[in-house]
């Protein structure tokens, strides 16, 4: 996967992705966007990247070409080859305890609130705490939590997830709206 969150605010194809800024828009949106933590392109936009919404994900065009958002079969595999039986990978919830992944999966540097309980980066993941913007329009958990897009739908109204936080060494994999905004990482086709 890539060692950053995507910041790109046009698809592979070159369209312009909607900037949603208006919360009313984000709350209803049924489309495709993205928008920046806060609203500040300058303070977020090179160390944490974009949030986009889960329709963004669906359009398949969204990470450069030869590239594209994790499956969730691809998010499995990863976990395990970093240590997590198969079976806990394919649970709901915070999952990894004995192991210690979501440490492995955490950036080391200064973004995260301390104390970064676990950080290593032993996996070159290099996740980052670019929070969320909530399926209300809010913004949260910057430098708390770092929240990642699946590439797999549960049904219309969910999509699949993944986030590490500040506190804790698991990782916690989710259904959540897909108004949500979230981080993005890319992997090689």
């Amino acid at each position: 996967m890539a060692k950053e969150n995507l910041k790109t605010t046009k698809y592979n194809d070159g369209t312009a992705i909607p900037l949603i800024t208006n919360d009313g828009q984000w709350i209803h949106a049924t489309t495709d966007g993205y928008c920046w933590y806060q609203h500040n392109e300058a303070a977020y936009r090179e160390v944490y990247g974009a949030l986009y919404n889960w329709f963004a994900i669906n359009t398949g065009k969204l990470c450069p070409k030869g590239w594209h958002v994790p499956s969730e079969i691809e998010w499995i595999t990863m976990e395990t080859y970093l240590g997590m039986n198969a079976a806990e990978a394919k649970e709901l919830g915070w999952r990894g305890v004995d192991k210690g992944i979501g440490g492995m999966l955490k950036s080391t540097t200064g973004e995260w609130t301390q104390p970064n309980t676990g950080a290593s980066n032993s996996s070159g993941f290099t996740g980052l705490p670019g929070g969320t913007r909530t399926m209300n329009g809010n913004f949260d958990y910057i430098n708390n939590y770092g929240y990642w897009w699946c590439a797999v739908q549960k049904d219309d109204d969910f999509g699949n997830m993944r986030s590490v936080s500040w506190e804790l060494t698991t990782v916690f994999k989710s259904l959540y709206p897909k108004t949500y905004g979230m981080s993005v990482r890319c992997i090689m086709d």
